[in-house]
């Protein structure tokens, strides 16, 4: 049984398999931006799992290790994707910029751990 998204990542996995096996060449820019623009949605994926508590199901107790021991990843890079996660919700503009390609996903990064370390000095 397919969760919530199920479809869309098995629709999103067979498109993988199909650039896997493409011979014709692949514009590098576009295939950075697609990925930059997964790695946001992962990053909101991660930062609602974490509202939920699903870290705490495991018996974890931070969120960030949970996900580096669910996906492989190392604690920094699943706290970086928290934070850009969270940020992002507040910053509309970056997200939207980031969905269609027009910053990277490093670039969002670096703008919401600024956000992070303004804290509330950064709200109007």
């Amino acid at each position: 049984m397919l969760g919530r998204g199920g479809v869309a990542l098995s629709k999103l996995d067979a498109a993988i398999g199909e650039l896997q096996s493409c011979d014709s060449d692949i514009d590098p820019k576009q295939l950075r931006a697609v990925i930059d623009a997964l790695e946001g949605i992962f990053s909101a994926v991660v930062k609602r799992a974490q509202e939920r508590g699903d870290h705490l199901i495991g018996g974890n107790i931070s969120a960030a290790t949970w996900i580096s021991q669910l996906c492989g990843m190392s604690v920094p890079s699943a706290k970086d994707r928290l934070c850009v996660g969270e940020q992002l919700e507040s910053l509309p503009m970056v997200a939207e910029a980031l969905s269609k390609g027009e910053i990277s996903y490093q670039a969002a990064s670096v703008i919401c751990h600024q956000r992070e370390k303004l804290g509330k000095k950064s709200a109007p």
